[in-house]
């Protein structure tokens, strides 16, 4: 019997595989990544048999995959474990990339073009206006929506390329997945986001002053029952109506939670060692997404209903994209 054990970022493991993603990590773990100083694609193959002799290779099981031998080849002597050095063929790999970023552009098409639709106008009672709850003053962001967004992509890609091709030197495949993981957490988040808002139309805590341009008359004015005769601009009254769930939690918590599930893999948090500084490190983007998601109550643009379902939104998609594209990919084939 001849066991290939193969490490590679970027393609999924067969259906054939016959080990579970641990233990194939483990084992290919042990076999080893060989450094990509070409610049292309490479595995590093440890053949092993039982009548210790270097195996052939034979990848009927692996139709996806199509493995041509470089021209600089690396042989260790030993008998009875070899590494030898492959270029993989990637045509249809390189498609699929193609598709996976064309779905992310197509989210963030959606989001772009649907966001000036117009808001659904709910019902207002006269309960909740004698209750004050939109009766906030209108105060200005901390964290304005021009400098949160970039923040939200620009951040997190240098931070995830600094670990994978600077510190870590990981083939281009584990950066093009880590970074695929980030923005689809990120174009989901936001069409999700987007398009809740539409349809629920929940006025912000500073609805009336946003209203009546921060002079709310007393009584209050209505076109009808549930509606009041608003006399302030347009865009601002329309945007008052989005408040459920809050665009700066759940955009932030989907970059930066995402960020910080990376950063718990990438420096082995929850290692033997336990250090408390990995922790520390890895909590740090998260923090930072409570501290935006805290400001929004503050500034009277959220109730903290909404921050809380933004923030819940933000984090279980985050995790999602993150479970799907973190694993480095492992092959284990068996051939008699």
């Amino acid at each position: 019997q001849v066991v290939f054990f193969a490490s590679r970022g970027c393609l999924k493991p067969s259906k054939t595989s016959s080990l579970s993603r641990r233990k194939s990590h483990k084992d290919s773990r042990a076999a080893g990544l060989l450094d990509d100083d070409l610049g292309g694609h490479y595995v590093a193959l440890s053949v092993v048999s039982r009548q210790g002799q270097p195996g052939t290779m034979d990848l009927s099981e692996q139709e996806m995959l199509t493995f041509r031998s470089d021209s600089r080849k690396t042989l260790k002597s030993g008998g009875s474990r070899s590494e030898y050095r492959y270029r993989i063929v990637e045509n249809a790999t390189k498609w699929s990339y193609v598709a996976d970023w064309s779905f992310v552009i197509f989210l963030i098409f959606v989001s772009v073009y649907f966001d000036p639709a117009p808001v659904f106008e709910k019902y207002i009672t006269q309960g909740e206006l004698d209750s004050g709850t939109y009766s906030y003053p209108l105060r200005p962001n901390s964290f304005p929506s021009w400098a949160l967004l970039p923040a939200c992509i620009l951040f997190p890609c240098l931070v995830i390329t600094c670990c994978l091709k600077i510190v870590k030197r990981s083939p281009p495949g584990q950066l093009h997945h880590a970074l695929l993981g980030l923005f689809m957490s990120l174009g989901f988040t936001n069409a999700l986001t987007c398009f809740l808002k539409l349809m629920i139309g929940r006025p912000r805590p500073d609805f009336m002053a946003r209203c009546f341009d921060g002079n709310v008359p007393d009584p209050v004015p209505w076109i009808r029952p549930g509606y009041p005769d608003c006399t302030g601009d347009p865009g601002v009254i329309a945007e008052g109506r989005r408040s459920f769930p809050s665009g700066h939690s759940s955009m932030s918590f989907s970059s930066m939670w995402y960020l910080s599930l990376f950063l718990v893999n990438f420096l082995d948090t929850f290692d033997e060692d336990g250090h408390p500084w990995k922790l520390f490190v890895a909590s740090l983007p998260s923090c930072g997404a409570v501290f935006v998601a805290a400001s929004r109550v503050s500034d009277y643009w959220h109730h903290p209903t909404d921050v809380l379902a933004g923030s819940i939104l933000g984090i279980i998609v985050a995790y999602v994209s993150y479970k799907q594209q973190h694993y480095k990919v492992h092959y284990h084939l068996d051939h008699y």
